[in-house]
């Protein structure tokens, strides 16, 4: 008779299976859980639908609809009507054959495939007419140097301008995706649970509805994070993935570990996961231009070999661990053979601990090879644990980990790999950092977890997609911003439950290798979650692993499905109570760790989406941007929410729009603009976000908001800027910081903002009725300055043709109204030639402009600073006045000097003073009416010397604001006094100084306020001059008119009080001035103050001074020339 003979492990396997053939378990419990979950994915799929559908219609039902079905187009014609951003048409012509030839031959499966639309070098070159295209062509090669072989159709701006009225799918279309796809979702999961009854299954129920759960979850992530009817789909791919890993968990889940090849083999794995390693490190790519080898092309299909390899090298680690953990624990290496520091501690045999040291060698090789930080991170901290869970210590473990951090810092230091050292400089800064690109990651995900606080915004109704790579390493930042700190800690728990229940199978396992095969996959799921989480949080280094069940990718799916399946597969298996007894300790230090871990990633949660989230929620990060520069970034729902408040226009005084963000509104005011020769359609692009009707006329008013030109510079006083609280509906309390490009740079300023009044949009974007809400957009957001804009025009278009007329380049214009202070027009020349796109400057319009720009960008009326020349005589006869009683009487010698001029010697300064050389004979013994009307250099030589003196001189220029020595001190400008006395010497003033004091003449001594915001009431004039001495003056700058050097204005209908300046330079041409106010005499309702100079001029009366009379002569047919004596002329409103 035969005898059969079986091992103790045979046999106990027999009976399990005899048992489990009598009495099988019914899947009934996970039927159960599994329904539950499918209803509550059901309702997230109900809700994340409606959200993404609400208020979209659908263009084919819609008739007159202006969407577009790229999908259905029929003709490039069609597309016309979009390519509005393109003034000519020929350009428009040409690309919109060139879209329909991209859509035609290639497909396309969202807007953003536009980009690729490019128009070869050779087609523009043969088009004729073109102008867009033909510019856009030369500016490439002038910008590369070599020959660019085709031209983008859009560019970020232009395609983010068109999208909104092009669609991909119609919304009908989206819904049949979407259900169809759930169906497949959900045919998945049940297919595995009735696989599962139909072989009676005995693995563990509640395994497929946890993982059910956390796809679910996945699965209306990657619905809600593109746009449905505009964006190429994530979910059809992501339930692809799902589908192949249902199959792919039964498929794993029927073998028993124990018995295959595996166990015995388990060299294999190590092989196959060692060849992998090498084809991914000899073939592998990174995603986008990342070094990191992560991917392995083959023809159409992609994969990632890491996320088997890992599988694999766990099949071997469980079974070099389950034939050594014994040895590895009781046996020691004998102390003889150990270093004296050695001695005293417990050492493992070294040949059963060199494995220890060559699998943390390896991961430190294929880290540094790889270039990737993800992989080496995860392996090894599993690789680590079950050698401390098999030793039973963790001295050897700690040791592992402090040498594979410390190669970590050195790949930092030395920055390689440098996606890796990026990351680390990102992790220990990751709201100032010279990462590049991607140095705003981290931040990136500290504002959508800010965004989402204690509830989320809904699933559907957050901005995720706005997050670089949020379907991959920042999907639980997704979570977090929809549904919360509630729903992340709801995922939490779920990850908590399926951990907690494969440690549990893990323990109860039948032998050792399916508990240390079962230990490692859980530590592998567990690990990953636990790195992602802790890298968006900012709590490690962002790693790149993929976030379990979660993370859109199918090779990643499939892989950690297929880990659920061999976890069922040994809870189906389970041993005798009394096998956990080796493992129970070391088990229950491992569950410890890693509750220790979730509770400190839920700890950080809590501070930035509970305690900080507003803070953060507005913080900005000092990054390199895409030109190279480092500026601030802001959170994205931040800006969007700035950008959703209408920013105020800007008006003259009259009601004319002087800049606006409404074509509407230009449209409404056509009629005015044709009356003013202003040409809507050449001044203004339909496709800017900020018009400007009147062009480089307002621009030193105004600024430019699209490129922000000059913007940081102080000496300019732009409205857009200035006012942009009120004109934006917020205060971001702008501040110019100066920072660096590079370490160690050199520094240039930015500009970084404070939206913390906008944290209300944000939280309540759905509530616009909200109290908070209504605070803001309920406020007055529109600008009306003083500036008259027909006079504005007029002045600019004269001074233009007198500055060219005396063959020069430059000057300046300011007019005010001499008793309130409004500002009425400020020219300066040149004028910008053309505003500048915010493709050709700094973003935030604050780097140097070119040599050629600083003249044009130069505000010359209100900032220039120059020797006044004689029109200074002013302010050195109201010193006089008031420092000596009776002083326009004192009378002072002009005679003719040994060298033929006229002018005199000043007693003290040894330097004689001359008058202009066209004066050929001298004035004699002149008094101060005399002296200002024929502009006596040597009179007020001697008036500053002899009655004003050093002190008085320098308070009085400071009551306007001119410096009249370098230091401004008495004692400086008493070395050159007499020079000084006359506007010479280091005295500069602008014109806006010198307007003033004309406009304290003209206003009885009282110094304006100028202002160029409308307001109820003017600012209060300061009284800087007697009546009696200001009507004297006036009296005086009439007889300059009427008899002195500005004599050439004398027959003007409208009486003009001025004084002339002649301002010598060393070496060049004098500057002209002309200073004055009009009408003089009479009850004037309204007098103008005025200040003209052009630059290298030579003489004010003769250059400056007619520049001034036709000046005046448009203010008074303007009717700003108000007056009680019929001096205004007719009106021309």
């Amino acid at each position: 008779m035969a005898v059969t003979r079986s091992t103790p492990e045979d046999r106990e396997h027999l009976r399990e299976r005899l048992a489990h053939l009598a009495a099988p378990r019914s899947r009934s419990a996970e039927g159960f859980f599994l329904g539950a979950v499918s209803a509550v994915i059901v309702l997230g799929l109900c809700l994340v639908y409606r959200a993404k559908v609400a208020g979209f219609r659908d263009p084919q039902q819609a008739p007159g609809a202006r969407i577009l079905n790229l999908k259905t187009l029929s003709s490039p014609d069609a597309l016309l009507p979009y390519l509005g951003f393109l003034s000519d048409p020929d350009d428009r012509l040409l690309a919109s054959k060139s879209i329909f030839d991209f859509v035609r031959d290639r497909g396309i499966e969202g807007i953003a495939d536009l980009r690729a639309v490019r128009i070869p070098a050779g087609r523009i070159e043969a088009s004729h007419g073109l102008d867009y295209f033909a510019s856009r062509l030369r500016d490439l090669r002038k910008i590369t140097g070599t020959a660019a072989p085709a031209v983008p159709v859009f560019d970020a701006a232009q395609l983010r301008q068109i999208r909104p009225f092009l669609v991909v799918r119609t919304q009908g279309k989206f819904g049949r995706t979407v259900l169809l796809h759930s169906l497949l979702f959900f045919a998945s999961f049940y297919a595995v649970h009735l696989a599962w009854r139909a072989v009676a299954f005995q693995g563990d129920m509640l395994l497929l509805p946890l993982i059910h759960f956390l796809a679910g979850i996945g699965s209306i992530l990657m619905i809600s994070l593109r746009d449905p009817l505009r964006d190429a789909l994530l979910f059809p791919d992501f339930i692809y993935g799902v589908a192949a890993a249902a199959g792919a968990l039964f498929f794993f889940s029927r073998p028993d570990y124990d018995r295959t090849g595996l166990r015995r083999l388990s060299y294999i794995p190590l092989l196959a996961g060692v060849a992998l390693s090498i084809v991914l490190l000899v073939f592998g790519s990174g995603p986008g231009a990342s070094e990191a080898k992560i991917n392995v092309n083959l023809g159409a299909i992609s994969f990632q070999p890491v996320e088997l390899i890992k599988i694999l090298l766990l099949f071997f680690l469980a079974g070099y661990f389950a034939d050594r953990w014994d040895l590895l624990r009781e046996l020691r290496e004998p102390r003889g053979r150990l270093p004296g520091a050695l001695q005293g501690w417990n050492v493992p045999p070294l040949r059963h601990a060199l494995p220890v040291a060559a699998g943390v060698a390896i991961a430190i090789v294929f880290f540094f090879l790889q270039k990737d930080l993800g992989p080496a991170l995860v392996f090894t901290s599993v690789f680590l644990t079950l050698y401390a869970v098999a030793r039973g210590r963790v001295l050897g473990a700690l040791a592992g980990c402090s040498a594979i951090a410390a190669a970590f810092w050195i790949g930092y230091l030395i920055r390689f790999p440098a996606t890796v050292a990026g990351r680390v400089a990102m992790w220990l800064s990751p709201w100032d950092n010279f990462v590049r690109p991607g140095g705003d990651h981290l931040a990136q995900s500290f504002w959508t977890f800010a965004a989402g606080a204690v509830f989320g915004t809904g699933l559907g109704m957050g901005e995720p997609q706005s997050v670089p790579a949020i379907h991959t390493d920042l999907v639980l930042a997704a979570i977090a911003e929809e549904l919360g700190f509630a729903g992340l800690l709801a995922v939490f728990v779920v990850y908590a439950l399926l951990i907690h229940r494969a440690l549990k199978i893990s323990l109860r396992t039948r032998g050792h290798y399916t508990f240390f095969l079962g230990l490692g996959l859980t530590l592998l799921i567990a690990f990953q979650v636990a790195l992602i989480s802790g890298g968006i949080l900012g709590l490690v280094p962002l790693s790149g692993v993929v976030t379990p069940f979660l993370n859109y990718g199918k090779s990643s799916t499939i892989v950690n499905f297929a880990i659920v399946g061999i976890l069922a597969a040994v809870s189906a298996r389970q041993g005798a109570p009394e096998r956990e007894g080796s493992f129970r300790m070391p088990l229950r230090w491992v569950a410890g760790l890693l509750a220790a871990i979730g509770a400190v990633v839920m700890l950080q949660a809590a501070r930035v989406q509970l305690l900080q989230a507003d803070e953060i929620l507005v913080k900005g990060a000092l990054v390199v941007q895409g030109d190279g520069h480092r500026r601030f970034a802001y959170n994205p729902r931040v800006v969007e929410a700035a950008e959703q408040i209408p920013r105020g226009s800007i008006f003259d005084r009259n009601g004319i729009p002087l800049a606006t963000s409404s074509r509407a509104l230009l449209e409404h005011h056509r009629a005015g603009y044709q009356r003013l020769g202003v040409a809507l359609d050449k001044s203004v692009e339909a496709s800017d976000r900020r018009h400007y009707p009147f062009g480089p006329v307002m621009f030193h008013l105004l600024g430019d908001l699209r490129s922000r030109i000059n913007w940081g510079a102080s000496n300019t006083a732009f409205a857009e800027r200035d006012y942009n609280a009120r004109l934006q509906g917020f205060d971001d309390r702008a501040t110019v910081v100066r920072v660096a490009d590079t370490p160690g740079g050199s520094l240039r300023p930015v500009l970084k903002h404070d939206y913390r009044e906008l944290v209300p949009l944000v939280r309540y974007r759905y509530r616009p009725g909200h109290e908070d809400v209504q605070r803001i957009l309920s406020r007055s957001r529109d600008l009306r300055l003083t500036i008259d804009a027909r006079l504005q025009k007029q002045a600019s278009e004269i001074m233009e043709r007198h500055i060219r007329a005396a063959g020069q380049q430059k000057g300046a214009a300011i007019v005010i109204d001499a008793v309130s202070g409004e500002l009425l027009a400020s020219v300066s020349y040149p004028m910008p030639e053309a505003p500048e796109t915010a493709e050709k400057v700094d973003h935030e319009g604050l780097i140097d402009a070119t040599e050629g720009k600083r003249e044009q960008l130069l505000d010359r009326p209100r900032f220039g600073l120059y020797p006044p020349g004689s029109s200074f005589k002013l302010v050195t006869a109201m010193a006089a006045l008031q420092r000596r009683g009776g002083a326009e009487n004192q009378v002072f010698q002009c005679r003719l000097l040994p060298d033929g001029r006229v002018g005199n010697v000043v007693r003290g300064w040894s330097r004689p003073v001359r008058d202009d050389v066209l004066d050929k004979a001298p004035h004699g013994s002149i008094d101060m009416a005399q002296g200002i009307s024929q502009s006596c250099n040597a009179y007020f030589a001697q008036l500053g010397a002899y009655v004003v003196g050093a002190e008085a001189l320098l308070r009085q220029a400071e009551a306007f604001g001119i410096r009249v020595a370098d230091p401004n001190s008495p004692a400086k400008l008493a070395d050159a006094l007499p020079q000084a006395a006359y506007g010479q010497g280091q005295v500069v003033a602008s014109p806006l100084a010198m307007a003033c004091v004309a406009a304290t003449v003209s206003n009885d001594g009282a110094l304006p306020k100028v202002h160029c915001l409308q307001a109820e009431e003017d600012p209060p004039a300061q009284r800087v001059l007697p009546q009696e001495h200001a009507k004297l003056l006036a009296r005086y700058m009439r007889e300059v008119v009427t008899a002195g050097t500005g004599r050439s204005l004398k027959n003007l209908e409208i009486p003009i009080a001025g004084k002339t300046g002649t301002a010598e330079l060393a070496g060049k041409p004098s500057h002209a001035w002309f200073v004055g106010f009009a009408p003089y005499g009479g009850e004037a309702r309204r007098r103008i103050a005025f200040a003209i100079i052009i630059e290298n001029g030579r003489y004010g009366g003769r250059v400056a001074a007619p520049a001034a009379g036709e000046i005046v002569t448009a203010a008074a047919r303007l009717g700003v020339i108000r007056s009680g004596n019929n001096l205004e002329m007719t009106s021309e409103k």
